[in-house]
């Protein structure tokens, strides 16, 4: 879920003319902050929350609702010729809006609802144990923390929902969804 997502910001972003690539967890790894970049991740320190279902789907059955903790990193350097620090974090806030904007219509377009928790610029030191104490040359990075929701279904491991009919007006069975599995012809799955 969270890979597609941030393919779908890439394209929401580059459509709006912004320079920045949208990774999933396994961003290509550079030293200090000075390349510019957004990360996707999940928030393996806030964690995960559940929330029980607010109606109840006939099939396939749902039990609630599974927040997946996020976070997002933006990873800014302005371009402007001796740029201070309040260049980079000019540059960071406007990507932070475009973002947030982007983020808000790829989850409208999902139906998956998104909540930001917070967000603040990281110090050196927690972006990289290494820079303790160090003034970075240049860039800065923004973190958002939030939540993306999901529907928790109750499925088969291949997908399937429980058996359906579909019942006439006289209460007979009119049709029932059934699955055959391809080169067995004798083994047929209800779906």
């Amino acid at each position: 879920m969270l890979h597609a997502i941030a393919s779908e910001l890439t394209t929401a972003l580059a459509a709006k003319g912004v320079p920045f690539q949208v990774y999933y967890s396994d961003a290509p790894q550079a030293h200090g902050i000075s390349w510019r970049r957004i990360v996707l991740d999940e928030d393996t320190d806030g964690g995960d929350g559940f929330k029980p279902q607010a109606c109840q789907n006939r099939n396939p059955k749902s039990p609630g609702t599974l927040s997946v903790g996020v976070v997002l990193r933006v990873w800014a350097e302005s371009n402007v010729h001796g740029a201070m620090g309040h260049n980079h974090r000019e540059m960071a806030r406007q990507v932070v809006d475009l973002l947030l904007v982007a983020i808000d219509e790829v989850c409208r377009t999902r139906a998956q609802p998104w909540t930001w928790k917070s967000g603040k610029f990281l110090k050196p030191e927690q972006i990289d144990p290494s820079l303790q104490g160090m003034r970075p040359a240049s860039g800065v990075v923004y973190e958002i923390r939030g939540s993306i929701d999901r529907g928790v279904f109750d499925r088969t491991w291949i997908g399937e929902a429980a058996p359906t009919v579909e019942v006439g007006p006289d209460g007979m069975i009119i049709r029932q969804n059934t699955l055959v599995v391809e080169g067995d012809p004798d083994e047929v799955y209800t779906r």
